[in-house]
């Protein structure tokens, strides 16, 4: 049965919520990141996001910035801790293309995991927000990520490197997949930075693995 669209949402948000019990976590190798400022006495974790842009030499992408005046809004110190958590990766070991101008929103390091077939490991993981239009970013990785399955599922585009006929929703798989939505205009990150347009989740592996 495909999925809908709710089912790979809650599946993006499962990805995305364990950020913030890995994200502070080793994801292997990384480019250094200066960009978490140090916890204020007395304000909890979410005042850590960044204030100010920076781009650790061979990550793959900058951070977003935090706004110095955050919106009221239940989900703000969610996205807080995504981008605070957030470890920037070298370039040289995501195996999907960045898209040009993308800001990195959070990042899932790799977990091993035990299953009745034995040992195996979920992909790292990273979100980032782009100002284009998904038709735009659909184009851009149509082209670069042209030997990848594609699917359409009910306006989430996903692409994956798996044979034909596998599961791109099958965390486990080993398959490396992006998958593209249209950031509405009432979403917390619209109200954060309101010139996105665009989220790019996706599950990485190094080039050549």
């Amino acid at each position: 049965m495909i999925a809908n669209r709710r089912t790979i949402r809650n599946i993006t948000f499962t990805i995305s919520a364990a950020v913030i019990f890995f994200g502070c976590g080793d994801s292997g190798s990384s480019a250094p990141d200066t960009s978490a400022q140090p916890k204020a006495a007395g304000r909890d974790a979410t005042a850590a996001a960044p204030t100010e842009a920076t781009m650790p030499a061979g990550g793959y992408a900058p951070k977003l910035v935090m706004p110095k005046k955050r919106p009221e809004h239940v989900e703000v110190p969610l996205a807080e801790m995504f981008l605070a958590s957030a470890q920037v990766p070298a370039a040289a070991d995501v195996n999907i293309p960045q898209y040009p101008g993308a800001r990195i929103l959070s990042t899932m390091p790799a977990a091993q995991f035990e299953s009745s077939s034995g040992d195996g490991k979920t992909l790292s993981g990273m979100i980032v927000l782009s100002s284009d239009e998904v038709d735009t970013v659909l184009a851009f990785y149509k082209d670069s990520l042209a030997g990848w399955q594609y699917k359409d599922f009910y306006g989430v585009h996903t692409f994956w490197d798996g044979p034909e006929g596998s599961n791109p929703l099958d965390i486990t798989a080993g398959h490396s997949t992006l998958s593209l939505t249209a950031i509405e205009e009432s979403d917390v990150l619209r109200l954060l930075w309101p010139e996105v347009r665009t989220k790019i989740d996706m599950m990485y592996d190094k080039p050549g693995s």
